[in-house]
């Protein structure tokens, strides 16, 4: 009996311990999932400034034997390092990307999950976090799986992963896009440049103060020699319209944005410079928003600068010859001619090595020869030229500047009868002109008589035009209406009574072949001795072609018999054409 109990004792308290260890409801709770999402989560970027999006990666791992049955949340909360403070993320906030709730896009849906070690027992969550609404600080992002304990686990108390993120402050980023127009595109010295370029502001923060811009220059020629440094430009070099004008420390003015740029936005800005104040020549224009770094702020500051290349191209050059007169208009055969005009440098730099040259032309026959083959020629400066000298080549004219010129020749080599002398500047075109009348307005036409015997002295008036100006000047865009305005003068030895003033035009291309047309006439009723008169016309080009035209403006007496009725005309030349596309 001893021994039956002796043996039967031990297996009942062997069984016994197997039922506290597994055995009924225990079994059960042996088999229970356990969830854990791995910590630290990624959170990229882990530092970002307010208002930028962070992607949150963070994967939930069943690490228990019994399967997740069912689907489950995360949720997502953020922690306040420096104060503590711990609350959930809202869908304001926060956006779950791969498996977002429905009707709660904050959190995501993690399916069924396998036991450990079997396909399909992890799952990666991924959400987007706007931090906007977080303040500049340091915090922790948190991820809770199943945080209303809707799955039965093992263990659940390590639900929780954390990821850790800095917020900085917002701050504003300024640069100058890569697009920038110059107006002219190839502007010459003595052009108004237009430079227009674009600052941008791609941050969210705003900068309220003024935001200086430096525009500066370097020649490439000072590059090669080894001198980098810009020259910034300063009024009257430049100008500012619709912009601030702001001193730096140095008390060195500059254009600036004066209410600052908005944060998202951009401002095209524009400013004019007066090349009348640079060489030509290539050049590097830099333009630099904020040198000086007065907005301490700012995200970047290596985009604050745009630097391109550019050519000023040498000033255009206009020429011409004005104030013509010849006496005496009828020189007796063997008689001395002398001749007087002014040479005029219209353009805005000085012009070397202007020469002229003289042509006769026989109207009788069409025959043509130098002047400067005549006996006795002599030509330069008014006051300081001698008999036999020829100084009118050669000559250097300043920027608007003039020469009052003399010439003088025999007429003992002349045919009898009516000549026309055409003093020529540049004639064999060295030099470039555009402004003004180009090269049309280079010639000066004056017409003489030569005779047998000296006429008898008379009493009469002497008209004849001494000048005529065109405004706008030369070229003259199609549609254009042009004011002419020619001023007639009274040489003679009386007053003289009534005359016309006819404006007549003639195109001048080779092909065309017309004749003068007049177009305009004005009678005037008498002209004091030693007096001159201007008359206007209005030129209307809206019908007339493009091309080169000779203006004639001739006077005729109505009530006078003249001195000398062969210097009534005066023809100049300009050019109706269309400007040049920017």
């Amino acid at each position: 009996m001893r021994r039956r109990i002796a043996w039967v004792l031990p297996v009942l308290l062997v069984s016994a311990g197997l039922a506290l260890l597994g055995g009924g409801d225990g079994g059960e709770a042996q088999n229970l999932p356990d969830l854990q999402i791995t910590s630290p989560f990624s959170v990229e970027p882990g530092e970002i400034e307010q208002g930028g999006v962070v992607s949150i990666r963070a994967v939930v791992t069943n690490n228990e034997t019994g399967a997740v049955p069912a689907s489950f949340d995360v949720k997502f909360q953020v922690l306040r390092e420096d104060t503590g403070e711990l609350r959930d993320l809202t869908a304001e906030e926060i956006s779950c990307v791969n498996a977002p709730k429905e009707g709660d896009p904050s959190r995501c849906v993690v399916p069924p999950l396998a036991p450990v070690g079997e396909p399909g027992d992890s799952f990666e969550v991924r959400a987007r976090l706007d931090t906007s609404t977080l303040s500049p600080a340091s915090y922790v992002l948190k991820a809770v799986a199943d945080p209303e304990n809707v799955i039965q686990e093992r263990r659940e108390n390590n639900n929780e992963g954390e990821g850790f993120l800095i917020v900085q402050p917002r701050k504003p980023n300024l640069s100058i896009l890569a697009e920038f127009r110059l107006t002219p595109e190839r502007p010459r010295q003595g052009d108004l440049l237009s430079v227009e370029f674009v600052v941008e502001n791609d941050r969210q923060a705003g900068v309220a103060a003024p935001i200086p811009i430096s525009i500066g220059i370097r020649s490439r020629a000072d590059v090669e020699l080894g001198r980098t440094d810009f020259t910034e430009l300063v009024p009257p070099a430049i100008r500012c319209p619709g912009l601030s004008v702001v001193t730096n420390a140095q008390g060195l003015p500059r254009c600036a944005l004066g209410d600052g740029l908005p944060g998202n936005t951009r401002r095209t800005v524009v400013v004019e410079i007066a090349t009348a104040f640079i060489e030509p020549g290539e050049y590097q224009m830099r333009i630099f928003v904020d040198p000086e770094n007065d907005i301490d702020t700012e995200a970047d500051e290596e985009d604050n600068v745009l630097t391109f290349d550019f050519a000023l191209l040498a000033p255009p050059r206009n020429l011409t010859l004005a104030e013509g007169r010849i006496a005496p208009t009828r020189p007796v055969l063997g008689q001395e001619v002398a001749v007087t005009f002014v040479l005029r440098n219209d353009g805005l730099t000085a012009v070397e090595g202007v020469d002229l040259a003289f042509v006769l032309v026989e109207r009788a026959t069409g025959l043509e020869r130098s002047a400067r083959e005549l006996p006795g020629f002599t030509c330069g400066p008014v006051g300081s030229v001698q008999p036999g000298e020829d100084l009118c080549g050669g000559l250097r004219l300043e920027a608007g500047g003039e020469l009052s010129l003399f010439a003088r020749f025999s007429t003992e080599t002349l045919s009898l009868g009516a000549h026309e002398l055409r003093v020529v500047v540049d004639p064999e075109n060295r030099i470039r002109e555009e402004a003004g009348g180009g090269e049309e307005d280079n010639v000066l036409l004056l017409a003489f008589t030569v005779v047998e015997v000296p006429p008898p002295a008379e009493a009469g008036p002497e008209l004849h035009p001494v000048a005529v100006r065109i405004t706008p000047s030369s070229p003259i865009a199609p549609g254009e209406r042009a004011l002419i305005l020619a001023t007639i003068e009274n040489s003679g030895t009386q007053d003289a009574g009534a005359f016309r003033v006819e404006f007549a035009l003639r195109r001048e291309d080779p092909e065309d072949g017309t004749e003068f047309a007049t177009f305009r006439a004005a009678t005037l009723p008498r002209l004091r001795l030693g007096h001159a008169v201007d008359v206007q016309a209005l030129l209307d080009t809206r019908d007339r072609e493009e091309g080169t035209y000779a203006l004639r403006v001739r006077v005729i007496p109505l009530e006078d018999q003249e001195l000398d009725p062969n210097n009534n005309d005066l023809i100049v030349f300009f050019t109706i054409q269309a400007p040049p596309e920017d």
